[in-house]
């Protein structure tokens, strides 16, 4: 990042601080980090054990390479076949040409750069235009910036008016930046005496070619159109909890007023205090001023304040002692994209198998008394017909209703990783029984004690025998289960650490909104 500061402020003729840089391309160089990394070492592993490999090497020209924006980069990375086979090739070439045999074949890569990208159109362009005008002249003056924060909107008007501001909702403009490859704004090198390995080496020497388009050739039309929302001009404060990562509009416009004196505040979007590491975690705690962390926090870092459940507070969800169990899914890509403790690439057939596990330990009365909640997003694993080929009989829920609405309608969530929602339903004091693998989702030393409690109270299991064995034996009395003196006790320990729902919340965020 250093290295990159002094680079990017020359070509493009400007003097911002690191600040600046680290939010606009801090996740991408993180992520391009873990994904160059993930490949390089496989093919090192693989030739180090002597193991015959052939790989299938596309014309893919180093123009492909370099994607529009984080967000395609990401895509690229975690989900295309031929991206993968040409960065393979390309890794090969260059450190293992002796040891990997490749072959063309014909590339069924699509670019992702339109033939003529001036000739986009959007349809709804002149709509857009007039609802900025709108919004501008309304919010324009606003001393504080609210943006995708996780906060209901009542809690949003309510904290708004607190703060003497009008509480119209701010827009989520999804507009995407395209511009075209040009070579020469990539004939620049980053210095090697700081590389102390072939990594660091290669890492260096392949930057230029895979850093998004948006923070070179669109970079000017990009930071132009990011000043033009109508946004705030001068906000003391800006709150977000996952614009940061990869909308491009939002961090170029944001990267501009902290370079005036703003603050950027960052609410937790999931399970950030329990797990053991995280890439993308890493990097948000870097940018900002203030981090909102839903209980937890870090004795070495003074910037993370445990505000509370930012998803739940507010919220009100009972069960419906008559109906199913909810059996909540997730899914990861086929390729790694990030460094996280969960299971990661091919680990997730794994994954997949401990959900047939579940269901297959379940007494044969159970088992069409349980709804599959699937991830949104498959990735190619063809996870429904996984469960039906095993389980024909197996229900799946409506993913056009929200977890919590779905929850509504029965009577057990069930969570199988460590994330976002099993840290909502025990915040909701809704019955809960959660697994998953230990050996995948590690979790912090100073977790395991929490964790131990919630064990013994039967709430958590790490292994789906255990977990099927616990809603079997207390499918008929929940309600006396769930409200027992231990299991309330062990997840009020829980929540007290991880996921609390303090009533002042709201005030608490004022008040870190207004600090100097």
């Amino acid at each position: 990042m250093e290295e990159l500061v002094e680079l990017l402020n020359h070509i493009h003729g400007k003097r911002r601080n690191k600040k600046y840089w680290r939010l606009l391309v801090g996740y991408w160089l993180n992520i391009y980090t873990a994904v160059l990394y993930d490949r390089w070492f496989s093919l090192l592993k693989l030739t180090v054990e002597q193991k015959k490999l052939i790989i299938n090497s596309n014309s893919l020209e180093m123009a492909e390479f370099a994607t529009n924006n984080t967000e395609d980069f990401i895509a690229k990375a975690s989900e295309s076949s031929s991206w993968n086979d040409s960065l393979f090739a390309l890794l090969a070439k260059r450190f293992f040409i002796n040891d990997i045999e490749l072959v063309d074949i014909n590339s069924t890569f699509r670019s992702d750069i339109p033939k003529n990208y001036s000739e986009i159109v959007d349809k709804n362009r002149y709509l857009k235009k007039l609802v900025r005008i709108i919004v501008s002249q309304i919010k324009k003056r606003d001393r504080f910036f609210f943006y995708q924060t996780y906060l209901s909107h009542k809690s949003l008007i309510e904290l708004e008016l607190k703060l003497s501001q009008c509480p119209f909702p701010n827009l989520v403009f999804s507009e995407v930046i395209t511009s075209r490859f040009d070579p020469g704004m990539r004939s620049w090198k980053i210095p090697l005496a700081s590389a102390h390995d072939q990594f660091s080496k290669l890492a260096r020497e392949l930057l230029p070619y895979f850093i998004p388009r948006s923070y070179l050739e669109g970079f000017q039309d990009l930071n132009k159109v990011a000043q033009s929302m109508p946004w705030p001009k001068e906000p003391k404060a800006i709150f977000t909890s996952i614009s940061h990562f990869t909308d491009e509009i939002f961090k170029f416009w944001t990267a501009e007023k902290l370079e005036n004196g703003t603050r950027l505040i960052i609410g937790e979007h999931g399970g950030m205090g329990v797990g053991l590491f995280n890439g993308c975690h890493a990097y948000e705690l870097t940018i900002a001023d203030s981090y909102l962390s839903s209980g937890w926090v870090d004795i070495k870092k003074n910037s993370i304040i445990p505000i509370g459940n930012l998803r739940t507070f507010g919220k009100k969800v009972f069960p419906n002692e008559d109906g199913n169990a909810l059996l909540v899914c997730t899914s990861m890509p086929r390729y790694s994209f990030d460094i996280r403790s969960m299971p990661i690439s091919g680990q997730i057939v794994e994954y997949f198998e401990d959900q047939i596990k579940f269901l297959e330990a379940l007494p044969i009365k159970l088992k069409d008394q349980i709804t599959v909640r699937l991830y949104p997003v498959d990735y190619g694993w063809k996870t429904r017909e996984q469960f039906l080929e095993r389980h024909p009989q197996i229900r799946f829920d409506n993913l056009k209703e929200s977890m919590f609405d779905s929850a509504k309608r029965h009577r057990l969530f069930i969570g199988t990783y460590a994330a976002t929602t099993y840290l909502d339903m025990l915040s909701l004091n809704f019955p809960t029984v959660v697994f998953w693998n230990p050996h995948f989702w590690e979790i912090k030393d100073e977790a395991k004690h929490v964790f131990s409690t919630l064990k013994k109270a039967g709430i958590f299991h790490d292994t789906p025998e255990s977990a099927a064995l616990q809603v079997a034996h207390i499918w008929d009395k929940i309600p006396e289960w769930w409200n027992s003196l231990t299991v309330q006790n062990a997840r009020q320990l829980f929540c007290s650490t991880y996921s609390t729902l303090p009533s002042d919340m709201l005030k608490k965020i004022e008040n870190i909104i207004l600090q100097k």
